[in-house]
């Protein structure tokens, strides 16, 4: 917010006073319906052992949605192309997402357990939103989200024959 303040030669406060919070600035900048710490949020009530299932389905119904998607989309462009852009994108993420899914787990575990969430979303977002990968973005998407259960991945583990 500090940056953006020094940008329109203003005080941060009154930055603050008009977006409430980085994740609103956030959102109006990138003029997003939604944000990315909104779509944690919806995932985040309900059992702790389904949260990966409940960010999967909010990330691609996010991502597959023909107005927020295409915006979400240029941010990440955009910021991949501007290293300050990219570590704004990267403390938003770290300050809105991150902390709040290590206060969701809790415990010794809780920042394991967050690098393993953002490995799936962002895993989610490169491979078939970004980059497009054939066998991931040719998925119809309810398809491509129930491949992602735990149940699905937990499928595919290859099991040696012998012990190594």
């Amino acid at each position: 917010m500090r940056m953006l303040a020094e940008a329109a030669d203003c005080d941060p406060a009154l930055v603050a006073y008009h977006f409430g919070s980085k994740q609103g600035l956030f959102a109006q900048v990138t003029a997003l319906l939604l944000s990315p710490a909104e779509v944690v949020q919806r995932a985040l009530p309900g059992p702790p052992e389904l949260l990966g299932e409940r960010l999967v389905s909010q990330v691609i119904i996010a991502w597959e949605d023909p107005e927020t998607g295409p915006r979400l989309a240029q941010l990440l462009h955009a910021a991949l192309e501007d290293p300050r852009l990219l570590a704004a994108f990267r403390e938003y993420v770290d300050a809105e997402i991150s902390h709040r899914l290590v206060e969701f787990f809790g415990g010794g575990s809780a920042r394991d357990q967050t690098a393993s969430v953002l490995t799936l979303i962002v895993g989610i977002i490169f491979g078939r939103y970004v980059i497009k990968s054939d066998a991931l973005s040719q998925l119809p998407a309810e398809r491509y989200r129930r491949a992602l259960t735990p149940q699905a991945i937990a499928a595919t583990r290859v099991r040696p024959k012998r012990p190594f």
